[in-house]
């Protein structure tokens, strides 16, 4: 992927991330499932700050770094040959 397939959403200005376990659910059967909370501060264009959450269980975060290592990899590799 060539770096001139991605279009600029914004700049990241903070990252954020706990780890959680359910513990008390009314409705929820997952109770003792481990989950991630991640936190994204992104700048727009007119410099306005916004945040967003993701909550994702551990198979959704995995699948998400996997996508952003192998995004982040061929950044470099595109901007290095």
């Amino acid at each position: 992927m060539a770096t001139k397939d991605f279009k600029p959403i914004g700049q990241l200005i903070d990252f954020q991330w706990r780890l959680g376990v359910a513990v008390k659910s009314h409705n929820n059967p997952n109770l003792g499932t481990p989950f991630v909370t991640l936190l994204l501060k992104v700048a727009d264009s007119d410099n306005i700050v916004k945040e967003h959450t993701l909550e994702l269980n551990l198979a959704e975060f995995h699948v998400r770094i996997v996508f952003f290592s192998s995004s982040i990899n061929a950044l470099v590799e595109d901007c290095f040959s």
